[in-house]
């Protein structure tokens, strides 16, 4: 039997994904393609058969949802926990902060690298995948103060001039980082307005947030980088933030690259999409459109 506790929904409203879902531990939607579970390892018990079920460990710390897959998850045969934007993103407690990354370092407000892939390891050994939240779309907005600013792990970023010197790629393939230059400039950096235009839902500024040139080879590069990086440390599937606001064959060329960077097929990777679907939206826009990429919700 598959349990859905509350279906999953997102809107953008005030630049940012709002969950409309309640905001607890129990949420659930089924999964495709569940696996059974391996044993823990030699001389561990057989794990349960694994359920199509997939936890939404909204907002919760590396730390807890590690201790959830060894004493519940686990035990219960859960196969996915989803987990929020594990990149640094600017100060403050609020959930809506996760979204607004400043570099794609592993040191979040939820935790640090070395928690992360501990989280990563535990699970993965009690037979719980981990599905990692992702944010490719934008930066950072008005919302925070104009000028040198820092993240939650101290990574300065000027979100006035558009300097992002956090974003460098693996091995420091940038050591610059990205600036205005590598960003969207529609209308002369508009927030946008109409939802019907195309070209201004994806390379306008979701209130006012910057928004990546996924068309930039050196943007698709950093953030191809940071997909392998979640990859080859064992998380098992991608959801994929407000997709409308990225051109679909930009993302496709995203998770390509990221496919190659791993030696793996791209149709093989785990890839959720959201895309809220408003038919009076312009039909490049539009869930359909990303059907070619991955799983759409």
């Amino acid at each position: 039997m598959v349990i859905q506790h509350m279906h999953t929904a997102f809107r953008r409203t005030a630049g940012i994904s709002v969950a409309l879902a309640t905001l607890c531990a129990g949420m659930v939607i089924a999964a495709p393609n569940a696996a059974n579970a391996a044993p823990a390892g030699t001389g561990s018990p057989q794990l349960p058969k694994a359920t199509h079920i997939q936890m939404i460990a909204f907002q919760q710390t590396w730390n807890t949802i590690a201790e959830e897959c060894g004493r519940t998850y686990g035990p219960e045969g859960i196969r996915y926990v989803e987990v929020s934007p594990p990149q640094e993103s600017i100060r403050g407690t609020p959930w809506r902060t996760s979204y607004q990354p400043v570099s794609y370092r592993l040191d979040s407000k939820l935790g640090t690298e070395a928690e992360f892939k501990a989280m990563v390891e535990q699970c993965n050994a009690t037979g719980v995948g981990i599905i990692a939240d992702v944010v490719l779309h934008q930066t950072t907005g008005s919302d925070v103060a104009a000028g040198e600013q820092t993240g939650v792990a101290g990574t300065r970023y000027n979100g006035t001039t558009g300097d992002y010197p956090g974003f460098t790629g693996e091995s420091n393939r940038y050591p610059d980082g990205v600036t205005a230059a590598d960003f969207h400039d529609y209308n002369n950096g508009a927030s946008i307005s109409d939802y019907k235009n195309q070209q201004e839902v994806q390379e306008g500024r979701l209130s006012s947030m910057w928004d990546f040139d996924t068309s930039s080879e050196k943007v698709r590069q950093i953030q191809s980088d940071y997909l392998a990086k979640l990859y080859n440390m064992g998380v098992q599937g991608f959801r994929m933030d407000a997709v409308k606001h990225i051109n679909n064959e930009d993302m496709k060329a995203i998770k390509d690259q990221m496919a190659r960077k791993v030696g793996t097929s791209a149709d093989d990777i785990y890839w959720i999409q959201e895309v809220i679907g408003n038919a009076n939206e312009a039909p490049g826009i539009q869930p359909r459109n990303y059907l070619g990429t991955g799983t759409v919700t």
